[in-house]
């Protein structure tokens, strides 16, 4: 990570999601470890390092948040950010606390990254690490939604309108920030290419398997989007687009469209979260 960064530069930047590709993950996952939120309630259960599947470089494991209601429970698969080569479950801690408080069991999954991994692999360990969700006991498996934020919500949203044959698909998403259309992306955008493995001159059709906007049919579950009208990390347009081309399919979608950047609503987006947390409790009867 770049130091000595002056304060007011930084403040800038957070207010705009103007941090560049080689600072903005590392800042992400240092800032939102401070990110204020609702305690862990007493009476919840929380399992660190539970694995969920095996790949040739080791277990995958992730968070989980036991509801201290008797289930079956509704429950919510969460997705961290990070663009594809950072991030950890943690992240997410802040709105698992919030969707443990209200009745809903958490799976926060670590999925691999960057370089190390390329698409779709990703994409695969979000398929397995939402069926694993489905499967548990203490789960109603009929009412299992996605969330994420920024990388995470384009990996929630693939879960949503790109299901594997013959896999669980959620009820319901949420996305934030989401990369929706990566054809809005300098076509040898740095971050991208280490994602997806080449230019897009390269290898069109991965950056559209990769783009969620591609995938939209009238059968896509309800989905939440929320995006920072000050975003210049991911521009606001994928949400817009997005959202339009799931209404033109007559898709339930709600469009939240707030002050801020991409980090800064991450970071102070509680009432968001709220409104997402309600969603979810609409869609699934939490």
């Amino acid at each position: 990570m770049e130091t000595g960064i002056p304060f007011a530069r930084l403040a800038r930047c957070l207010g705009g999601g103007c941090i560049s590709g080689v600072l903005w993950p590392g800042w992400f996952l240092l800032a939102s470890g401070c990110a204020p939120g609702p305690p862990l309630p007493d009476d919840v259960r929380l399992l660190s390092d539970v694995s969920y599947t095996e790949r040739a470089m080791g277990t995958l494991t992730g968070r989980l948040f036991l509801a201290p209601t008797p289930g079956p429970n509704p429950a919510v698969l969460l997705l961290h950010g990070g663009g594809w080569r950072n991030g950890s479950p943690q992240q997410m801690d802040v709105i698992a606390r919030r969707l443990v408080s209200e009745g809903f069991v958490v799976f926060s999954a670590e999925y691999r990254l960057a370089p190390g991994t390329r698409y779709p692999g990703q994409l695969e360990d979000a398929r397995a690490a939402f069926a694993w969700l489905v499967d548990r006991q203490e789960v109603d498996p009929g009412r299992v939604a996605a969330w994420g934020y920024s990388a995470g919500a384009q990996l929630a949203l693939l879960l949503g309108l790109n299901p594997s044959p013959g896999q669980p698909r959620p009820r319901a998403v949420v996305a934030g920030g989401t990369p929706a259309a990566l054809c809005l992306f300098d076509a040898e955008s740095r971050l991208l290419v280490n994602y997806l493995g080449a230019p897009r001159t390269e290898v069109p059709e991965t950056w559209a398997d990769a783009s969620p906007v591609e995938w939209v049919s009238k059968d896509d579950p309800p989905t939440y989007l929320c995006h920072g009208q000050a975003d210049r990390l991911v521009d606001i347009r994928h949400a817009r687009l997005l959202a339009s081309r799931m209404l033109a399919a007559g898709v339930a979608v709600t469009l939240d469209e707030v002050p801020g950047g991409h980090i800064a609503v991450f970071l102070a987006g509680r009432a968001v979260e709220g409104r997402a947390t309600a969603f979810l409790a609409r869609q699934l009867g939490g």
